[in-house]
């Protein structure tokens, strides 16, 4: 974002860019893991293809795992009531 700002480039175009280029570990991009497609873009890509079900899997493990982790640190909000501040 930065460089595209000093560049004085389109910043809209850099984040398209940006979701496009694929994961580390993945060899989707943000944008066909959303889609199921690859975005139009300036940058010359590889054939179109959808995620296959093992990249989807391992992302909902990989997420799966983060919320467990952060859960074990977190507690359960009391009821509130009417005219109490958070």
């Amino acid at each position: 974002m930065r460089k595209a700002v000093e560049s004085k480039q389109d910043i809209a175009l850099a984040l398209l860019q940006y979701r496009n280029v694929p994961v580390t570990g993945c060899e989707n991009s943000p944008a066909q893991l959303v889609f199921n497609r690859s975005l139009r873009t300036r940058i010359p890509t590889m054939s179109a293809t959808t995620a296959p079900d093992s990249v989807r899997r391992s992302l909902e493990l990989r997420q799966d795992r983060q919320k467990f982790y952060h859960d074990q640190h977190t507690r359960s909000l009391s009821p509130l009531q009417p005219g109490d501040a958070m």
